[in-house]
């Protein structure tokens, strides 16, 4: 009968063993350290969210965060469950700024989330489908789509609860969102009474003739389009541009007139009108920014939709804010690209740091970038 054989250990093998030990021991320990820093501070910040948007950007470090995640909770809850119950949970009160924050990273738990991904994907493509003629669909489809979540992450009761609130109010966001997508895809339509009468509003608003002109001429320069047909210059953002300038003239007149005028200097000119299709392009962009949307994202809630007045009323507020810029700047219209820049800048500033657009001061009252 032969002898059993004993295995043999190498000092290889021992190393190989203390250093998968020390890695699994690092992992919890990661883990941890994350979970504390979360119960540190329960409501999502600023910092935190431009973290896990810098997490998720990348595939490797998305793999590595979810591990520590994994080890490090053993057994405990998810992040998304971690995230619903910290900020949206029971009797849990939270400023707009921090909801808005709150949102965003919810919202990137579960793109980021392998089984709850495609559920949140599937759902954003439905609501777009059917929200167009059958607004009562949304909630009827958040609600299924959290009940599929919320059984795949095993979200315990206040999460599961606060879930379906959140899907609809980031679903419909993203419904409104693509609309004023579609708004600006839509061309300006010489023959359509509708777009011809939202000149007719912006012409009379904003001069001092009441009475409807050419359709064409060199009248609309003054205004600041490029040629004699104002409606060429609303191919790049559609009726949205048209619209957009008509809100600004009309709900802040007094404003308007002023940047107006500020256009019309005979050194320092630069055009109105395009400038205000600029703006609107720039906020239409912003809507899908990961970071500066979260204003808008809070303007949704989990009954409705944001009005577009949202949307017009940052475009209106883009316009007071270039007008602030261009007057500090003091150059000529061959510095616009250069300050158009600096005024984004300064308004996707604002925008990731406060709550809520700022009021517009008085029409008389003298306004610089510092007071935006």
């Amino acid at each position: 009968m032969a002898e059993p054989t004993v295995a043999s250990w190498t000092a290889a093998d021992v190393l190989q063993l203390l250093a998968g030990a020390i890695a699994v021991l690092g992992a919890v320990l990661a883990g941890r350290a994350l979970a504390f820093a979360s119960a540190l501070s329960k409501q999502q910040t600023y910092r935190t969210v431009l973290w896990r948007n810098w997490i998720y950007a990348s595939s490797a470090r998305t793999a590595w965060y979810k591990r520590i995640r994994r080890y490090g909770r053993v057994g405990g809850a998810s992040e998304l469950d971690d995230l619903l119950t910290s900020n949206f949970g029971d009797n849990v009160a939270v400023s707009p700024m921090c909801q808005g924050w709150a949102l965003l990273a919810v919202e990137g738990a579960l793109v980021n989330s392998v089984l709850a991904g495609p559920v949140y994907r599937t759902l954003l493509a439905d609501v777009d489908r059917l929200a167009r003629t059958n607004t009562d669909a949304v909630g009827r489809l958040t609600d299924e789509a959290a009940r599929t979540v919320a059984a795949q992450k095993h979200l315990r009761s206040a999460a599961e609860r606060a879930l379906p609130g959140v899907l609809r109010q980031l679903a419909y966001y993203h419904g409104w969102v693509e609309r004023l997508q579609r708004e600006a895809a839509t061309p300006y339509d010489a023959t359509s009474a509708v777009h011809e009468q939202l000149l007719q509003r912006l012409w009379r608003a904003l001069s001092e003739d009441t009475l409807w002109p050419a359709r064409r001429g060199h009248h609309w320069q003054a205004l600041g389009f490029q040629g004699d047909d104002p409606a060429t210059d609303f191919r790049g953002m559609g009726i949205l541009g048209l619209h957009s300038l008509v809100h600004f003239a009309e709900e802040h007149h007094d404003v308007a007139r002023r940047v107006l005028l500020q256009s019309q200097h005979p050194v320092r000119w630069f055009p109105f009108a395009i400038t205000g299709i600029s703006v609107a392009n720039f906020v239409r962009k912003l809507l899908r920014d990961p970071v500066a949307r979260r204003i808008f994202v809070v303007a949704s809630g989990p009954a409705a939709p944001p009005t577009d007045d949202v949307y017009f009323e940052a475009v209106s507020w883009g316009m007071l804010h270039f007008g602030a810029c261009w007057a500090e700047a003091l150059e000529d219209i061959t510095q616009f690209p250069a300050v158009f820049a600096r005024f984004e800048v300064h308004m996707r500033t604002w925008l990731e740091q406060h709550e809520t657009l700022p009021p517009y001061p008085p029409p008389a009252a003298a306004v610089t970038s510092a007071d935006l």
